[in-house]
């Protein structure tokens, strides 16, 4: 009998040659925005204790209950469980604690590029093994933070030229919000919970918040009258979900809020956001996320807030035209010379430094310099002015933008280059073109 050679294993389809240049223009892209956005990049291991996934993630998920890739090692005085990591943010909050990156310094930006693994049944879009562009911003509740990784995020679809996307929103409130709307969902569905399916059934009692994302049209129906979560929330929720409307007001990207949106995951608190996609089909969220405040604690580390997101690669390509790339395009950098930084850091870019009154004015400065393809970043750690500009000359800007009240009243920033030690008032509209003024003649 001829010997036959193996095929890849099902859901786990090779990535051909002439198919990696369009893996890559994913992964160019994400991180030139990525580290324009000040994020660096960490790499975490394919295989991590079961442990973590339960807890970090949920135990009552579809992903710790039926999806993981998971074996048995070690010997039968010291067994021990390991799974292929079905996602980025327990890992990367797992070494930020193992390696006490928190106790170098209090806030993160990280983003991480790779496969992962579920075991679900394949089909377009969503396999076994699949790929994910991920970023995690650890160390600040700002709700200004929550709306730069929605920009960066909607920044993406749009450099790669994603179309027929909307941004859904929700605030899941904190565990206090939480506890007080698990009665207000279990007293609307308890009559209902006859009619709904097996999986729901046995979700009421351990996690009735997942009866939210159950696929089953009848359940679907059922849950579309239930009384919004914005509702019940405590007024700092009530604050922080307003924020960020706000913000994205500002910056003009329309959303939707959508009071049944959950994600999969229980660390979710306060805003979650998730990008579907009209060209996928019944699958068609290309990517999503939002902010986690009680996974860094839980995990055993301090009380820190967070957020991040990630997109999957392999419904970004299903949602993206097969259109070739223009003769001798290369990436915005290298059209517009400003540089991004090995390390993530926008050396050569802006520092935005701002009042407690000015800052989201300041947001909005921060949003026109990067969508003028200079590397820039804000301080979300509510220094002073004086300190703000001890990070920026420490980290290797070459601006300070200032954005006091009479700059904000004005629509106008104080530019200071930190080379030269000089500094100039710039009208808001010319700030961009008044960097690359200074670096094409320095």
């Amino acid at each position: 009998m001829s010997w036959q050679a193996p095929k890849a294993p099902r859901g786990m389809p090779d990535i051909l040659p002439d198919d990696v240049p369009r893996w890559r223009r994913l992964e160019d892209t994400a991180r030139d925005l990525l580290e324009r956005y000040g994020y660096r990049e960490i790499r975490t291991p394919l295989l991590e204790s079961t442990d973590l996934f339960a807890r970090g993630i949920g135990e009552v998920t579809d992903i710790v209950e039926k999806e993981m890739f998971s074996l048995a090692v070690g010997s039968k005085d010291r067994p021990e469980s390991l799974s292929l990591r079905p996602e980025f943010t327990a890992s990367v909050v797992r070494a930020l604690l193992e390696h006490n990156l928190h106790r170098k310094k209090p806030f993160w930006k990280l983003y991480s590029i790779g496969a992962l693994f579920r075991y679900e049944r394949p089909q377009a879009g969503r396999q076994r093994q699949f790929h994910q562009i991920n970023g995690e911003a650890l160390g600040s509740y700002d709700p200004l933070l929550d709306v730069e990784m929605i920009d960066l995020a909607d920044q993406i679809l749009r450099r790669l030229g994603v179309e027929d996307y909307r941004l859904r929103l929700n605030s899941l409130g904190c565990a206090g919000c939480r506890g007080r709307y698990r009665e207000v969902l279990r007293d609307f569905l308890r009559p209902r919970l006859a009619e709904m399916c097996e999986t729901c059934k046995g979700r009421f009692d351990r996690n009735v918040f997942r009866i939210l994302d159950c696929k089953s049209p009848t359940d679907k129906a059922i849950v579309a009258s239930v009384p919004p979560m914005e509702q019940h929330l405590c007024d700092p929720c009530r604050a922080h979900f307003d924020a960020v409307k706000a913000g994205l007001d500002r910056l003009e990207i329309a959303y939707q809020v959508d009071p049944q949106l959950v994600r999969g995951f229980d660390y979710y608190t306060r805003t979650v956001f998730e990008f579907p996609c009209a060209r996928l089909g019944a699958q068609d969220a290309v990517g999503g996320g939002g902010r986690y405040d009680r996974l860094i604690p839980d995990m055993g580390g301090p009380e820190a807030g967070a957020v991040g997101f990630a997109f999957g690669m392999e419904r970004l390509l299903l949602a993206l035209e097969p259109k070739p790339a223009a003769a001798g395009a290369s990436d915005a950098d290298a059209r517009t010379g400003v540089p991004v930084a090995p390390d993530g850091a926008a050396r050569g870019g802006v520092f935005v430094a701002a009042f407690p009154e000015t800052r989201a004015v300041a947001s909005a400065v921060l949003a026109e310099l990067r969508r003028g393809a200079v590397p820039a970043d804000l301080d979300y750690e509510g220094r002073s002015l004086k300190a703000a500009m001890r990070v920026a000359d420490r980290e290797g800007y070459a601006f300070v933008a200032i954005v006091g009240e009479d700059e904000a009243r004005e629509g106008s920033v104080t530019l200071k280059d930190m080379r030269a030690g000089t500094q100039a008032r710039v009208a808001r509209g010319d700030l961009v073109s008044a960097v690359r003024g200074v670096k094409a003649g320095g």
